[in-house]
């Protein structure tokens, strides 16, 4: 602990990271002791990575003392790897099977893909 609190700040690939509350949120707790008086930080970064973003992100974390002439100190950085999945199968059945039909048939095109995909699936004419 410490006293005066001070500050704890984010910073990817060595800059302030400004929280926008959409890909990036911060989660603060500053507590004091009750007999010393003394402040104890905690700060916990979430970040959500943009589809087709970078494929390496860097963050660390700084502390800026709240005395004066007093410099910051900074965490080493940490590299995380974004992984991103390889899209699922898509696959077209026809109904008649080989897209026989007569002149004022029907004919049934189906799109499918896995339940647990997120994509959507758009027909072009």
């Amino acid at each position: 602990g410490g006293y005066p609190a001070g500050t704890l700040n984010w910073h990817s690939d060595g800059k302030l990271l400004i929280p926008d509350g959409k890909g990036v949120s911060v989660l603060e707790e500053t507590t004091r002791h009750p007999q010393t008086g003394l402040f104890t930080l905690q700060s916990a970064l979430m970040v959500t990575p943009a589809w087709g973003g970078a494929p390496h992100l860097t963050f660390s974390c700084s502390f800026s003392p709240g005395l004066p002439r007093r410099r910051a100190l900074h965490t080493a950085s940490i590299q995380l790897r974004v992984w991103e999945p390889v899209p699922p199968e898509v696959r077209v059945m026809i109904q008649p099977e080989g897209g026989k039909l007569v002149r004022g048939g029907t004919v049934t095109l189906t799109c499918e893909t896995p339940a647990q995909s997120s994509l959507q699936i758009h027909w072009i004419k």
